[in-house]
């Protein structure tokens, strides 16, 4: 199963896995998200596809309590699965994007990780 990690500007770290690695047209393919970041809590990831689909997106509601907890202990967000269906072969740009509500003295930060899947 392919994987991508990229530590990102600031204190944010994105990954993203598939399976299959080579997924073929039609079949099903599970992709694993997670996300980190040490000065703030993680409040939205979206998946885009690049396939002309519509992206998913997880939007976090965050509690007073969790902002204060990410704030003193970081925030992690994930393992979150989302299936896809290709409908045609080629190589697709896949992109996560993750937003965080950064903490006091800490700005709001988004971070994007692009990584190609092959289909067919």
């Amino acid at each position: 199963m392919p994987a991508r990690s990229i530590p990102a500007a600031g204190q944010m770290e994105l990954s993203l896995s598939w399976s299959p690695g080579r997924p073929p047209v039609g079949v099903t393919t599970t992709f694993t998200a997670t996300a980190s970041d040490n000065d703030g809590a993680v409040r939205s990831a979206r998946l885009c596809y690049g396939d002309g689909t519509p992206c998913d997106e997880e939007v976090r509601l965050l509690t007073t309590a969790q902002l204060v907890n990410a704030c003193v202990f970081g925030d992690n967000w994930g393992p979150r699965q989302w299936s896809h269906k290709f409908t045609k072969s080629g190589a697709y740009p896949v992109t996560l994007t993750v937003t965080t509500r950064g903490c006091p003295g800490f700005p709001d930060e988004t971070r994007s990780l692009t990584t190609t899947v092959t289909v067919g």
